[in-house]
């Protein structure tokens, strides 16, 4: 191969390559807007479908992860819903609707909030590291 080939086979290569992102970003930002509009017609669980869609396709997001724990705390499965609040709570943990959703979907729990038993010292790191974003520290 002489060098006009190899610099054509490299920009044909790295072209198609963007054009494969562009076009997942696009369906993934498609299926999320499909499932806030199926969401606010009360169709949860074709929510829920376009958002494990956006999901399976390597992209995630904390309005993504809260709106998946909004469907399914619709639909009664709790324990899905409280799992994506808090996937969501690490991308965006100072969010107050999300702190409220997540307290109310675990106060709905019977039998109570199931608690780990902790020293003082793992709690206090943990209740301090929760409050900042992952953004946030690499900041600090």
């Amino acid at each position: 191969m002489n060098k006009k080939s190899l610099i054509l086979c490299f920009v044909f290569t790295v072209a198609c390559t963007s054009f494969a992102y562009c076009d997942g970003s696009e369906q993934a930002r498609s299926l999320f807007y499909q499932g806030n509009a199926k969401y606010s017609e009360e169709h949860y669980e074709q929510a829920i479908e376009n958002y494990e869609q956006v999901l399976s396709l390597g992209f995630e997001s904390g309005p993504l992860y809260y709106n998946l724990g909004n469907s399914y705390f619709k639909k009664g499965y709790l324990g899905k819903a409280i799992l994506n609040y808090m996937r969501a709570k690490k991308l965006m943990p100072q969010d107050a609707d999300l702190k409220s959703n997540l307290a109310y979907a675990q106060s709905q729990i019977k039998g109570g909030k199931i608690a780990f038993r902790r020293k003082w010292f793992v709690k206090t790191f943990l209740n301090l590291a929760g409050l900042f974003s992952l953004g946030a520290l690499t900041i600090a």
